[in-house]
C-alpha cells in the first residue's frame, strides 16, 4: 500500500506544492514526533538515538505540510536504522540557523548515523526513484528486503515542494549525514496562486 501511495505521489509531482496542506509549524515538534515513532526500533537494534524534545514554539517555525515533513523525517530515520549496525548511533536535530554573509536564515533538519556509509559513486544517484546502493549500504538483520528505493526520491520531492534543499555527506564505514534546509516562516502568508 505504501509503495503504491508513494508512486502516486511522485507521479502527481508538478513541483508547485499545491497538493500540500500548508500551515505554520514548529519543525522541532515535527522531528520529535517522528522520533517517537522509531525510538523502539532503534532500541531493539541497540542503537544510541538522540532526538530533540520539544515544546510548542521552541524550534524553528516554518510554513509547510506537517504530515509530509514528518514523512521526510521517518524516511531518513528508518534508513539510518536500517543501515547502522548494532551499537551505532543516530542523531536527529532541528535548529534555527541565523543568517550569515554566505547563507540566508533557515531551518536545518539533519539525520546523522554511524552506519556503513554510501559509496562516492552512488551519492549522485541516491535520490533517483528505485535506486538502491546495494553494494555500499549492506542491510543489517532488521532490514526490510522489500524496500523499493522510493523513500529518498519522495523525501527530495517533499523538501523541494517546501522551497528547501536536501544534501548528503557520507564516508564509507563511518556514516552518513542528511541535511535539509528550509525557509524560516516570519508570519507572512504564502500565496500559491501567484
Amino acid at each position: 500500500t505504501r509503495l503504491v501511495r508513494d508512486l502516486l505521489t511522485l507521479a502527481r509531482d508538478t513541483g508547485d506544492g499545491k497538493g500540500l496542506a500548508w500551515d505554520e509549524i514548529d519543525l522541532r515538534l515535527v522531528a520529535s514526533d517522528a522520533a517517537s515513532v522509531v525510538r523502539a526500533a532503534a532500541a531493539e537494534k541497540d542503537l544510541r538515538f538522540t532526538a530533540p524534545t520539544a515544546t510548542t514554539g521552541s524550534g524553528p517555525m516554518i510554513h509547510g505540510d506537517r504530515d509530509r515533513l514528518r514523512q521526510v523525517c521517518l524516511i531518513l530515520l528508518e534508513n539510518a536504522i536500517r543501515y547502522t549496525p548494532p551499537g551505532g548511533e543516530i542523531r536527529l536535530s532541528a535548529d534555527h540557523i541565523a543568517a550569515t554573509p554566505l547563507h540566508p536564515e533557515h531551518a536545518l533538519l539533519s539525520v546523522a548515523d554511524t552506519g556503513s556509509g554510501i559509496a562516492p559513486a552512488d551519492l549522485p544517484r541516491i535520490f533517483e526513484p528505485f535506486f538502491r546502493a546495494e553494494s555500499s549500504r549492506t542491510p543489517g538483520p532488521s532490514s526490510d528486503e522489500t524496500h523499493a528505493g522510493l523513500g529518498l526520491a519522495l523525501a527530495r520531492w517533499i523538501v523541494q515542494a517546501h522551497g528547501g534543499t536536501i544534501a548528503v555527506r557520507s564516508v564509507m564505514g563511518k556514516g552518513t549525514i542528511f541535511s535539509i534546509s528550509l525557509p524560516i516562516h516570519h508570519g507572512d502568508a504564502i500565496d500559491l496562486d501567484d
